[in-house]
């Protein structure tokens, strides 16, 4: 199969440097046994393995840690290509993989990097700071995973968008909030990666740790009164 076909499978979420660079990996795993589920095991692994580095309160090991998140992005873009060049499409696992493999994982990244910083300060605030920050992440994906079952749940009664996410969102003014609330964890390595070579992970930790619980509570809230509006039509 020719690069410019592997290209041609590859998602349209991909940005252009991922979607360049990964399909010459995705050629050379087509001609291994690796399956494109292995791929994305290998990804959470990295995930994991950065989020331990973050622990450390250390400069080097959190700029190797950022490494691999970027290393993890680009798998990200190569199991999908793989999984269709290779007809392995395995919905439910490649989902459950999928899953994991961002929003919670995100959450451990998110908190390691407070622990590294509770580490290297012995300051107990950020350790504080981290099991807030990280136990909301966690409820924003609970509220988030119960509105989808929800949603999918009363279907056949309720016209929702193709994407849950956006189910609830009309306006201009409603996009913008959506995307005001969604950029720092869209585009959480760049904001590390700046972050660690300013040297102001102390601060991003203290961000994260107010951001994420204002954000938990208010998501739940518009769910909420959005899923009272719904109740009437149902």
């Amino acid at each position: 199969m020719r690069i410019k076909e592997i290209r041609l499978k590859s998602s349209n979420k991909d940005t252009r440097p991922y979607k360049s660079i990964a399909p010459y990996f995705v050629k050379i795993l087509l001609y291994t046994p690796v399956t494109p589920n292995q791929v994305s095991v290998v990804r959470i692994i990295l995930i994991f393995i950065a989020a331990g580095f973050f622990t450390l309160g250390e400069f080097w090991f959190s700029i190797a840690a950022i490494f691999l998140l970027y290393l993890s992005r680009l798998i990200d873009s190569i199991d999908g290509t793989l999984a269709r060049c290779k007809k392995m499409v395995t919905k439910l696992q490649a989902d459950l993989l999928e899953t994991f493999g961002h929003e919670p994982l995100t959450t451990l990244v998110i908190m390691g990097i407070a622990f590294g910083v509770y580490t290297s300060t012995n300051n107990i605030i950020y350790l504080y700071l981290s099991i807030f920050g990280g136990v909301s992440q966690l409820l924003t994906i609970y509220t988030q995973k119960s509105r989808d079952y929800l949603l999918l749940k009363h279907m056949k009664k309720v016209v929702v968008s193709s994407d849950p996410a956006r189910t609830f969102i009309k306006t201009d003014m409603e996009k913008i909030i959506f995307n005001i609330f969604t950029i720092p964890l869209l585009y959480y390595k760049t904001i590390i990666l700046i972050a660690t070579l300013l040297n102001i992970l102390d601060w991003l930790t203290i961000f994260y740790g107010v951001f994420l619980p204002i954000r938990s509570l208010l998501f739940f809230i518009w769910t909420y009164l959005n899923f009272k509006k719904l109740d009437k039509k149902i």
